[in-house]
């Protein structure tokens, strides 16, 4: 148990923290997992998983679990090397950056933690005030490689943040 995590600290300057993640071990192992974040400081989760894909790696309960657990449990799902609904992911981003700003933590997965999830942490990063590329650099440093996964999820994080 203990799915690494990929942070970055005091993001745009707000005393909160922003880390990115795989999905959590799914089926008889995910209460534990969700009750393991919390009990080290994780506040809030955000989710890119699709409900098939929910299904497909056993988190279906991750909502009801991670409440459970004492963390708020957030979505905002988009197909697999893919991206979010515009909208939908510039409010989101906001609401984390407004998360961050009150000291919180707050972890993004999706499947392998590297696509989806670094799209919603750079927008956040930007909805703090990151150009892209400051908030993209970030996440990569963060995950030891460049993020996001595709051309298109980089674009989107461009697009997306002029709306911030």
């Amino acid at each position: 148990m203990g799915a690494e995590l990929f942070t970055v600290e005091r993001p745009g300057g707000a005393p909160g923290v922003i880390s990115t993640m795989a999905c959590p071990p799914g089926d008889a192992a995910l209460a534990g997992e969700l009750a393991l974040l919390r009990l080290t400081g994780v506040d809030v989760v955000l989710s890119l998983l699709m409900p098939e894909e929910e299904l497909l790696l056993g988190v279906a309960e991750e909502e009801r679990l991670a409440e459970e657990s004492g963390l708020v449990f957030l979505r905002l799902p988009a197909p697999d090397m893919s991206v979010p609904d515009r909208a939908a992911g510039a409010a989101m981003a906001a609401a984390l950056a407004g998360r961050l700003r009150a000291g919180e933590h707050v972890v993004v997965h999706c499947r392998a933690g590297i696509g989806r999830s670094s799209v919603a942490a750079a927008l956040t990063l930007c909805a703090l005030g990151l150009t892209p590329d400051e908030a993209v650099a970030a996440i990569s440093r963060a995950r030891g490689f460049t993020v996001p996964e595709t051309p298109d999820q980089r674009a989107f994080v461009d697009a997306v943040a002029a709306l911030l």
